[in-house]
């Protein structure tokens, strides 16, 4: 019997916007993924400061994801309260799952940094790495690593999804608001109020 695929989701969602949206989307529905785990972190490794408090970024991943049946939310890492290493993640959830595949989401361009990534070889070796792409990051390099769907989940392996390729990131979003400029262009409107008074 085929093992239940779940999908980590990690990331600063400094605020969570319509991209992480349609990614959550896209996985769903695209590669038959019913069970998604958000993770926002409490402090990125790789990121010096935070736009929103924790509480904040919780608050709004709570009121775009309700709409979500099959996202959960885990405040594993936010409770830390450190700087999150995310393959103490997957070996957490792995340990807590064991009966399960977890199955380890990636921006193509975080995929080209990994180096920079503390472990990253434990991320491979216990999880199936799902590259998802992004705009500006070429896909050619990434045609060995097709959608197998007998095989995908399996720890060891890598997959890339092109997906909705929506040219929105975070840093775009916090420029919107130091400008005072219209987000209903990047963000879901339950959480328009909560940036704009952070």
């Amino acid at each position: 019997m085929k093992k239940e695929n779940i999908l980590l989701y990690g990331g600063s969602f400094d605020p969570i916007h319509l991209g992480h949206e349609e990614v959550i989307k896209s996985v769903h529905k695209e590669l038959n993924l019913n069970r998604i785990i958000l993770v926002p972190n409490f402090q990125s490794p790789l990121k010096d400061k935070v736009f929103l408090t924790p509480s904040d970024r919780l608050l709004c991943i709570e009121q775009v994801l309700k709409r979500f049946p099959y996202v959960e939310i885990s405040t594993y890492e936010i409770k830390k309260e450190a700087i999150s290493y995310s393959y103490e993640t997957v070996k957490f959830f792995k340990e807590l799952y064991a009966n399960s595949n977890i199955i380890f989401l990636i921006g193509a361009d975080n995929w080209e940094s990994r180096s920079k990534w503390k472990n990253f070889d434990f991320i491979l070796r216990k999880s199936h790495v799902l590259i998802v792409g992004r705009p500006g990051v070429t896909i050619q390099q990434f045609n060995e690593y097709p959608y197998e769907p007998e095989s995908f989940g399996e720890p060891g392996g890598i997959t890339y999804f092109e997906g909705p390729m929506i040219d929105i990131s975070s840093t775009q979003v916090k420029e919107i608001v130091i400008q005072d400029s219209n987000l209903s262009n990047v963000l879901h409107p339950d959480i328009i109020s909560i940036v704009k008074n952070k």
